[in-house]
């Protein structure tokens, strides 16, 4: 199962424009053994290490894996108005950052949209749940 974004607030000083309160409901309805944690290619680290933090605190679940788009969003505010811009990302950039990713995080980093990474998502899955004690 998938739930969007915000399992944390991203900006506190805007608390309806983020989706915490629904994901947090979600995660308390499932109850995963195991997350794969989508982020952004401009999500600071330490915003990500306390989304991990968090999932496991309130799920008790572990974050297997991270998955990143091809796409790098930016929020802009014009007017007093947000809007997404997106990026396409050259293979070269998204290759570093998975890279980067798992050198900081120590978890397996993969995008989803080629045939590899989805095979390396079903891997860490698998792998994960044919361990037979946690």
């Amino acid at each position: 199962m998938g739930t969007q974004s915000g399992t944390i607030p991203y900006d506190f000083s805007l608390p309806l424009s983020n989706h915490t309160l629904p994901s947090i409901a979600f995660l308390f309805g499932t109850k995963p053994d195991a997350y794969i944690l989508t982020v952004n290619s401009k999500d600071p680290y330490e915003y990500i290490q306390d989304t991990i933090h968090a999932l496991h605190a309130l799920g008790k679940g572990k974050t297997i894996l991270l998955t990143m788009s091809h796409r790098e969003k930016d929020v802009r505010t014009l007017y007093g108005r947000y809007r997404t811009v997106t990026r396409q990302l050259s293979d070269g950039e998204v290759a570093q950052k998975l890279s980067e990713l798992e050198e900081h995080f120590n978890l397996p980093a993969t995008e989803v949209i080629s045939e590899h990474g989805q095979e390396k998502l079903v891997k860490a899955i698998i792998d994960y749940f044919a361990v037979e004690e946690r």
